[in-house]
């Protein structure tokens, strides 16, 4: 268990690693990366008896609440900071940290769900994840439309283009979901 992956750690020992470059103390950074662990491992149990809509409506809350602490503490005027001050933007850089790796978690479930619902190879899911990180929903949308014309006049069905065509359209499907603000 502590040997495997979280949050963007690929081990427990990375977590700890990183908490003490941060200047945490060892039992410090030993509750961070608990806490951390703790969190996501609810995720992944909590994620079995939710749907595909409360997990989105979660990650939207989880955004929002991001965007909410985000903005507070760009919203102070810069000085000279107390050392409780210090320590409260540390924590609240933690809490932030925490959110981030738990909207990733979020995201993850809900979209190895999609995999699994459609059958779509994980490499060719990912693939398409990737390219549309960097696309407006207008963009995948008009992609998932080229493929699908790509299919239809496809004499053979070609079963690459249409795995491809399911990949696009379930991205389109998260994207409207999740990040579509």
């Amino acid at each position: 268990m502590l040997g495997e992956p979280f949050a963007r750690y690929p081990n427990w020992g990375a977590c700890i690693s990183d908490q003490k470059s941060r200047g945490k103390s060892d039992d410090s950074a030993k509750r961070i990366c608990g806490y951390l662990k703790a969190r996501l491992e609810f995720v992944m149990e909590a994620e079995k008896i939710m749907t595909d809509e409360q997990i989105t409506r979660k990650i939207l809350d989880l955004q929002n609440s991001l965007d909410k602490t985000y903005s507070v503490s760009k919203a102070e005027a810069p000085r000279q900071a107390t050392q409780a001050e210090k320590e409260a933007q540390l924590r609240q850089e933690m809490e932030r940290e925490v959110i981030r790796a738990e909207i990733e978690a979020w995201k993850d479930a809900l979209k190895a769900r999609i995999r699994q619902r459609v059958q779509i190879p994980a490499e060719l899911f990912s693939r398409v994840s990737s390219e549309a990180e960097l696309m407006t929903e207008a963009q995948i949308r008009s992609k998932a439309d080229r493929l699908k014309t790509q299919f239809e006049k496809s004499p053979e069905r070609d079963l690459e283009v249409e795995a491809e065509l399911q990949a696009w359209n379930e991205v389109a499907k998260l994207r409207a979901g999740t990040l579509g603000k």
